[in-house]
């Protein structure tokens, strides 16, 4: 029963983080699924739809496909007619609940429609009931394992941003990230995904280094790495602190040759009366904003206090726990939660967790589309 919600929502799933993290790059993105997921993605997670043409369909699978298992060969068929009419970069699949529960192979379904069309194609065997930062992780690494495989020379300054989605960040974030990346003498030549572009996915290799914002971005990150030796640096610049941070991590990691947490050497106290509850480098990034002082002189230096602790909901990935301090904790408890913001006089996180803060407590809001979507 610990499991057992009767306020709190679930986060934005694992099929939702695929489509989001390839969404804008010429691919065409079907979500395999007798019907009901498209539009709940583009009405609520995906703000891009209204702005940008996107190819993203759902396969509607029918109730007798799903029993006798033979969806896989009608998708084959459909997304093969459809990749040859609109001729996209890429086509990807991503499995919902009933094919992954019935078995179907979606990566045998990409292999033949890569077979009959030369398209590249890639095939997610997503359950659609983890959460979104499994399926954008899968999404971004898959595209740096099929775009980004070979050496390219290195640009001075380069820089990628990984795990930048809209299910992460607002648009006002991104050019935030952008500006303190450009403020410090270098330059963004990728973007995985969010206004990126698929033909600078290739030149990924030549970065000197990688700004990961977002969980869903380590594993590119360390592929990048260990491919091509580029260091990557953790953190999410949200203010005059961590922008310094950020700044002055990324200078030495080009030139010392090595991957920076901004989050380094940053324990929160279990017992802190001051909450960020949301994705892991978000909500580090946001704690060590909130209480941490940058010298007014001419160091740059930081001097780090532990009264601001981070509840992440988030807790599918493998990488976020090492993202978290002793006095953080992961948790999708309701009761949990509820129990730890009991103790609390100050919590930032999405609008929805209002149903679970003591009456007593101030909550600033954090809109985080990947759980409220377009009702907060």
């Amino acid at each position: 029963m610990n499991q057992a919600r009767k306020v709190l929502s679930t986060y934005s799933s694992d099929t939702f983080g695929v489509i989001s993290a390839l969404y804008g790059l010429g691919g065409l993105l079907v979500m395999h699924d007798a019907s009901g997921c498209n539009s709940t993605f583009t009405t609520h997670d995906e703000p891009r739809w209204y702005g940008d043409d996107g190819l993203v369909f759902v396969s509607a699978v029918t109730e007798e496909e799903a029993v006798m298992g033979t969806a896989g060969d009608r998708l084959a068929a459909d997304m093969i007619e459809a990749a040859e009419h609109f001729k996209p970069n890429f086509t990807a699949i991503a499995s919902t609940p009933i094919p992954w529960m019935t078995g179907s192979d979606i990566d045998l379904t990409a292999a033949e429609i890569e077979e009959k069309t030369g398209i590249p194609s890639f095939g997610f065997d997503v359950s659609g009931m983890k959460s979104y930062e499994i399926g954008a992780s899968m999404a971004l690494l898959a595209l740096a394992k099929r775009f980004c495989n070979a050496p390219n020379p290195s640009v001075k300054g380069g820089v990628n941003i990984l795990g930048a989605t809209p299910l992460d960040l607002e648009d006002e974030q991104y050019e935030h990230v952008k500006a303190v990346i450009e403020g410090c003498g270098l330059n963004v030549i990728s973007s995985w995904s969010m206004k990126g572009r698929f033909e600078d996915l290739a030149k990924a290799s030549s970065a000197e280094v990688s700004l990961v914002v977002s969980v869903t971005g380590i594993d590119t990150a360390k592929y990048l790495f260990e491919q091509f030796g580029i260091p990557y640096v953790i953190g999410l610049p949200c203010g005059p602190v961590t922008d310094s941070a950020v700044a002055s991590a990324l200078k030495n990691a080009v030139k010392e040759k090595k991957c920076i947490s901004v989050f380094d050497g940053f324990v929160s106290d279990r017992d802190a009366v001051t909450v960020v509850i949301g994705e892991p480098v978000a909500a580090r990034s946001l704690a060590m904003e909130k209480n941490a002082v940058l010298s007014n002189d001419d160091t740059g230096n930081i001097s780090v206090k532990g009264n601001v602790r981070v509840i992440s909901p988030i807790v599918d990935s493998p990488n976020i726990e090492a993202l978290l301090s002793d006095g953080d904790i992961m948790t999708t408890s309701e009761t949990e939660i509820e129990d730890e913001l009991s103790k609390c006089k100050t919590v930032y996180a999405d609008g929805l967790y209002r149903f679970v803060c003591p009456e007593d407590a101030e909550l600033i809001k954090v809109h985080h589309r990947a759980y409220s979507g377009r009702i907060m």
